[in-house]
């Protein structure tokens, strides 16, 4: 991967930019109890951000699969025809908008909002900023599955 200078460099599953063939150590090992706790906190903090969500949106909710992955996949970042998106990015929404649903395609696969718990950690300083950009987040992508755009989403202030 380049950076905007165009220079090469690669990023490490934190997403943090490292030159080639220096990992940074991971903060910590996945089975540590302290990993295990953060992680037991994030799925509570996300559902209690969907029982804050309006019933309009929980309705909505029924219909996307929601996904928590420590990090995106390769594979997800880079789609084709579509501008590769940063390994840092917090959310990310697959599928089409339940608004564009047909009839006509009933076997499409439901839409998806995935969440990428160590790159919101990273991206929050405090406890309480994790938990609302957690909620921030799920809202951005939600949107997305709604049908609404990045503008339209900057207009509602759910960047």
């Amino acid at each position: 991967m380049t950076d905007d200078r165009g220079k090469g460099y690669e990023y490490d599953r934190d997403g943090g930019r490292m030159r080639r063939g220096k990992p940074k150590p991971p903060v910590l090992p996945e089975d540590s109890p302290g990993e295990r706790a953060f992680r037991r906190e994030f799925d509570a903090v996300l559902e209690a951000a969907i029982a804050r969500l309006p019933q309009k949106l929980k309705d909505a909710l029924k219909e996307i699969e929601i996904i928590v992955d420590d990090y995106p996949e390769p594979a997800l970042l880079r789609r084709p025809g579509v501008r590769p998106f940063p390994p840092t990015i917090l959310g990310f929404f697959t599928g089409t908008p339940l608004n564009k649903r047909s009839t006509f395609h009933p076997m499409e696969w439901p839409p998806q909002i995935y969440l990428f718990r160590k790159n919101i950690r990273r991206d929050s300083r405090t406890v309480q900023e994790m938990n609302e950009q957690i909620f921030i987040t799920l809202m951005h992508e939600l949107g997305h599955a709604l049908g609404l755009e990045e503008g339209d989403l900057r207009d509602r202030g759910i960047t």
